[in-house]
């Protein structure tokens, strides 16, 4: 998993479907952090926190 973290946050917005299926599942659990971090942060109003549901 040592190399494997790093490239694959780089490769979920672009290549996601040609990850292999590992790094793919990471990239969700990855996605579903950003997702309830930015869940909790946009009621606190955090200063950019709109910006992190755009894609």
């Amino acid at each position: 998993m040592g190399n494997v973290a790093p490239r694959s946050l780089f490769d979920i917005p672009w290549v996601g479907m040609r990850m292999p299926y590992n790094a793919h599942l990471m990239s969700k659990a990855v996605w579903l952090l950003v997702a309830l971090g930015a869940a909790v942060a946009i009621p606190r109003g955090a200063p950019g926190a709109h910006r992190a549901r755009t894609s």
